[in-house]
C-alpha cells in the first residue's frame, strides 16, 4: 500500500522491519526451511528493493540486496519471475555500490539469460555514475546481445522476460545518452 501511493521510504522501512521480524523468528522458532522457506520472506525483501529503489535509500536497499543475494543463492535461479525479483538486487548494486562491489559482481550463468541481463544494468549503473559513456554503452551491447536469440523470447513467459529486460536496455541507453549530451535520444529511450 506505501509504495502504490508513493510513500517509499515508508514501503522500505517497513519491509526492513518485517525482514528483521522474519530473521527474529528464524533465531527463536527455527520453523522447517528457516528464512528462506518463510513464504513471504522473499517478499519483504523484494519490496524493501524496490522502496529503497525509489526513495533512494541506500544503506537499507544495498543491506537488503545483500540479504536476498545470501539467502536465495543464483545457483538453480531459473523461473523468470525470481530472476525478475533479483533484478531489484542487482539494480540496487548498480545505482548505489561501491565500484569494487560491483566489480565483484559474478556473471550468472548462461540458464539464467535474465539475471544476465541484470548484472550488465547494475555495470552499466555503476559506468553512469562514474560518467563513462563508453562503458554504459558496451552493457547495452551486452544486453542486446543476451535478448537476441529467438529463444530469449520464447516459452511461457517469453512477453515478460522481452519486456522486462528492455526496460533495463532502454534505461541505459537514456544514461549514455544523457551523460552525450543528447537530450532527443535520452527522451526516445526512456519514453520507449
Amino acid at each position: 500500500t506505501f509504495y502504490r501511493v508513493g510513500r517509499y521510504r515508508d514501503a522500505m522501512r517497513s519491509n526492513v522491519n518485517a525482514v528483521a521480524l522474519d530473521q527474529r523468528y528464524d533465531e527463536v522458532a527455527r520453523p522447517p526451511g528457516g528464512v528462506s522457506g518463510m513464504p513471504l520472506h522473499a517478499h519483504n525483501i523484494h519490496f524493501g528493493m524496490g522502496g529503497a529503489l525509489m526513495a533512494g535509500g541506500a544503506e537499507d536497499g544495498l543491506m537488503l540486496a545483500d540479504r536476498f543475494m545470501a539467502t536465495y543463492p543464483l545457483a538453480g535461479m531459473t523461473a523468470p519471475w525470481r530472476q525478475a525479483m533479483t533484478n531489484n538486487a542487482y539494480a540496487l548494486y548498480g545505482r548505489f555500490g561501491s565500484p569494487e562491489k560491483v566489480a565483484a559482481l559474478v556473471e550468472p550463468d548462461e540458464s539464467q539469460p535474465m539475471l544476465r541481463v541484470s548484472y550488465h544494468y547494475a555495470r552499466g549503473e555503476a559506468a553512469a555514475r562514474a560518467g563513462d559513456v563508453a562503458a554504459i554503452r558496451a552493457e547495452v551491447e551486452a544486453i542486446k546481445a543476451l535478448r537476441a536469440p529467438p529463444a530469449f523470447t520464447t516459452g511461457q513467459f517469453a512477453e515478460f522476460s522481452r519486456d522486462f529486460t528492455e526496460v533495463s536496455q532502454r534505461i541505459l541507453e537514456g544514461r549514455a545518452a544523457m551523460l552525450a549530451g543528447d537530450a532527443d535520444a535520452a527522451i526516445a529511450a526512456f519514453g520507449r
